[in-house]
């Protein structure tokens, strides 16, 4: 039902009827859910499910648990209600979040928010950044550091990682 072109009104009534509040085990959202679907941008079933409740990860994951919902669409559910998207980022924190939680993430939660604040909210630029978004591949590997002497294993991996947040850092130069 989330998935159709227009489930506004099918599932107003079943909030109407208390139907939608024993599917989802309590209250939705749905002025969150109709500030979703008033977007310019799409949105699918996920996001919609998430913004019906609250986007709330705790819940969101718990009622997907009882739903059988697939591990793949868990993961999503996971990242999407991250919130690590806020208002007023920069390009350069967009991008490290587009590298952090990649490019659907990303898009999710921007949308989320965007439902959140309301459509007069300006987060366009947002998925802008993502449309442009091609993630850059780390230029280091563990190869290139044992040919340098570094020695196998957790110091290896040590400074992989702390070259790779250096990298991150310098907005991916």
């Amino acid at each position: 039902l989330l998935g159709t072109d227009n489930p506004g009104p099918a599932v107003g009534l079943m909030e109407e009827t208390g139907v939608l509040g024993a599917i989802l085990d309590g209250p939705s959202n749905l002025a969150r859910f109709h500030s979703l679907l008033s977007l310019e941008a799409s949105s699918d079933a996920l996001l919609r499910y998430a913004a019906l409740l609250d986007g709330d990860m705790g819940r969101v994951l718990l009622l997907a648990e009882k739903l059988r919902f697939s591990n793949k669409q868990k993961e999503r559910l996971t990242t999407m209600c991250g919130k690590d998207v806020t208002p007023g980022l920069p390009p350069a924190d967009c991008r490290k979040l587009l590298y952090k939680v990649g490019k659907q993430g990303f898009v999710d939660q921007t949308l989320l928010l965007w439902s959140m604040l309301g459509a007069d909210a300006t987060l366009d630029t947002y998925l802008v950044e993502a449309d442009q978004w091609n993630e850059p591949g780390f230029p280091v590997t563990g190869r290139d550091l044992l040919t340098h002497g570094i020695g196998e294993g957790e110091p290896l991996g040590t400074l992989l990682k702390k070259m790779e947040e250096s990298w991150i850092a310098s907005d991916f130069t």
